[in-house]
């Protein structure tokens, strides 16, 4: 009877045993999903496009402070310490902490710097010659480059989503295509307030020549007069303007705009809130319209030309009729002599 038991217990013990060594061995399942910081406000809404549910996403920066004089607080501090992951632009001082923090092994996240993602293009200030980290994802390519290392990296950390973060990348990848594929590609200069709305503009075939304003931080372009006579002169053919946040220089840009009768797009800041999805899709119905608006004015100029043509095909045809008959006239007037 006590040799029964006993094996019973010994079995018993032994099954617990193998519990806890096949649980030791197999990666358990998160159960209480991903927490996930953002540097700025403005990169929650793309990431809640793929969090799964379960899923924290938190910013450090308010709203409307600037994130280039931001510093780390201590309670943000506390807070990417309990992150799972963090996502920031790579550019501003107090992601350089963040980074330096990840490096010494003072916080455990994973930190994912947006230029350092591998595909990621980063294009030249058109007026400095230096790498423009402004908000490199505005371009679709980059965005969607972006968004699917988020899904691998977050699938990762989070196996039990992972079919969830691939889906969520399937549908978005497919929304920016149809965005792409629907607006017109212009081939146009310009002028723009700043070189954050560059990635927003520059995939439509929209050159940058002039930047009032060449970078956070300096003051604006000291020869104004340059710009305004490269408007007049028309060798500028749109001018591009960041919406929420306009300077005096963005309004200045606006007048001249309006005075010279050249169109002006208007850029969703990528500070803003809003994914960039929607962003994208709202400068793709601008471009729709001025596109068509270029193309009505350039088929009315080339109607005006044919008709001076024709007009002054027509003067000549009737000075030439006028010389004649005055000719005609004189030779009659001659033999009546």
């Amino acid at each position: 009877m006590h040799n029964g038991v006993n094996m019973n217990r010994a079995k018993y013990v032994l099954l617990l045993a193998l519990i806890a060594v096949v649980g030791a061995i197999i990666p358990q399942a998160r159960t209480n999903g991903l927490f996930v910081i953002a540097s700025f406000p403005s990169l929650v809404d793309d990431l809640e496009l793929i969090a799964c549910p379960g899923d924290r996403i938190d910013y450090l920066v308010p709203y409307g402070v600037d994130p280039h004089e931001y510093t780390l607080t201590p309670s943000d501090i506390e807070i990417i310490k309990k992150a799972d992951l963090i996502v920031t632009t790579g550019h501003t001082s107090f992601e350089a902490k963040i980074s330096e923090m990840a490096e010494k092994g003072e916080i455990k996240a994973r930190v994912i710097e947006i230029p350092k993602i591998p595909g990621i293009v980063i294009r030249k200030n058109p007026v400095l010659g230096t790498p423009n980290y402004h908000m490199p994802i505005y371009d679709p390519e980059n965005f969607i480059t972006y968004m699917e290392y988020l899904a691998r990296e977050m699938a990762r950390l989070n196996p039990s989503c992972k079919t969830y973060y691939f889906e969520r990348i399937s549908s978005i990848r497919k929304q920016v295509e149809r965005v792409v594929a629907s607006t017109p590609k212009l081939s146009i200069d310009a002028v723009a307030d700043s070189p954050v709305v560059q990635y927003a503009v520059e995939w439509i075939g929209i050159k940058l020549k002039y930047l009032v304003v060449a970078e956070h931080g300096l003051q604006a372009n000291p020869d104004l007069a340059v710009v305004e006579k490269a408007l007049i002169e028309g060798k500028i053919g749109l001018v591009v303007v960041t919406e929420q946040y306009r300077s005096k220089y963005s309004e200045w840009l606006i007048k001249k705009a309006i005075e010279t009768g050249i169109p002006v797009l208007l850029i969703p800041s990528p500070m803003s809130k809003g994914t960039t999805i929607e962003k994208l899709r709202y400068v793709s119905l601008q471009v729709a319209s001025i596109a068509s608006s270029i193309q009505n004015y350039n088929v009315s100029a080339e109607h005006s030309r044919v008709n001076r043509r024709f007009y002054i095909i027509d003067y000549v045809a009737i000075a030439l009729g006028i010389l004649v008959y005055a000719l005609m006239l004189t030779a009659i007037w001659c033999r009546e002599k």
